[in-house]
């Protein structure tokens, strides 16, 4: 192609693009009236399908409107979703955990040493235990005996000198012991003989049942660090001592760390369920003195109860653990 028809092409597009922009600009100026003119609203209407809202002509709202608008406050229209009432969980409370000593008050014990079961407690319900019997002076009760209604839980487990000891029926309780200087003092307290005459009142918290005196014949605790000796074990410990302190036992000499000097003697070991360990020895006990006379050595505290064995019928043992002393007592048999 040359020049020449390049330049008849060229002009002849240049010519059709003028003609048919000119024909664009007639036809919007002509219709241009048109344009500016709003659309009816029937053919809107018609174009988006949309149903003329019912005119009111009565004044009147209607009351659901009223309610979501004012009182519900819902200005969208939109579903309210109705939220369920929050459960309210129970606690678990733990039950209020009252001492026995706030709720029964003791009048007196009587310990009998021949027979558990002839041991009693007479007692008295606080205000604070809320029983349902009351009774008129009192109650008497026994061991495994029951507290009244709303504490059968509570029973009495066991009537000592030491004082009366109490069991739970939650096994997680510890028990409690009512010791004799919490017993009611205003309560007189009166020990009645064989004869039935009236005796003069006892000098202790605990009277003891008056009869024939009781020989066991194993040694028998008689409370915390009190023993009553028995025939048999004290007929056995004649015999066979030297095999006890073999056995059962292994002793030393104890020397003071502070001076140097033995001052007592000191229990190594225990073999359990022996002899030494029934009549309370246990381990890091150390002998300090039996009944005043002070002892250095086993030897010594055998030769001192060899040759006061018919002046004492009780023996006090003085012993040291742990820088704590307690006295341990044993009562011959029929003291």
């Amino acid at each position: 192609m040359n020049i020449g028809q390049i330049k008849i092409v060229s002009w002849t597009t240049a010519a059709l693009l003028t003609v048919g922009l000119g024909a664009y600009v007639w036809s919007f100026v002509s219709t241009l009236e048109q344009r500016r003119a709003l659309p009816d609203a029937d053919t809107v209407r018609k174009q988006l399908s949309v149903e003329a809202a019912p005119v009111k002509n009565d004044g009147q709202v209607k009351y659901e409107d009223v309610r979501r608008l004012f009182h519900d406050m819902n200005w969208t229209g939109a579903m309210q979703v109705v939220a369920k009432p929050e459960e309210i969980v129970p606690e678990n409370r733990v039950p209020e955990v009252v001492p026995v000593r706030d709720l029964v008050r003791v009048l007196w014990v009587q310990v009998d040493l021949g027979d558990r079961a002839g041991s009693s407690v007479f007692l008295k319900y606080k205000p604070k235990a809320q029983v349902e019997n009351k009774g008129l002076g009192g109650f008497l009760l026994r061991e495994g005996d029951a507290l009244a209604r709303p504490h059968e839980g509570m029973k009495i487990d066991s009537i000592t000198t030491d004082g009366v000891t109490f069991s739970f029926a939650d096994a997680a309780r510890s028990k409690e012991t009512l010791f004799p200087a919490e017993f009611d003092a205003r309560a007189q307290i009166v020990q009645v003989g064989p004869d039935g005459i009236a005796m003069p009142p006892a000098t202790g918290a605990i009277p003891r049942r008056q009869g024939t005196a009781f020989v066991p014949g194993k040694t028998t605790p008689l409370g915390t660090n009190r023993y009553l000796l028995g025939t048999e074990d004290l007929q056995m410990a004649s015999d066979n001592y030297l095999d006890i302190l073999s056995n059962d036992v292994q002793l030393r000499q104890h020397r003071d760390p502070r001076t140097g000097r033995y001052d007592g003697v000191e229990i190594n070991d225990v073999t359990p369920g022996s002899f030494a360990e029934r009549h309370g020895a246990t381990k890091g006990d150390v002998v300090k003195s039996i009944n005043g006379h002070a002892v250095n050595s086993t030897q010594e505290a055998i030769n001192f109860v060899k040759m006061n064995k018919d002046k004492y019928s009780s023996w006090e043992v003085v012993i040291e653990n742990k820088g704590k002393t307690r006295t341990v007592t044993y009562d011959s048999p029929g003291n």
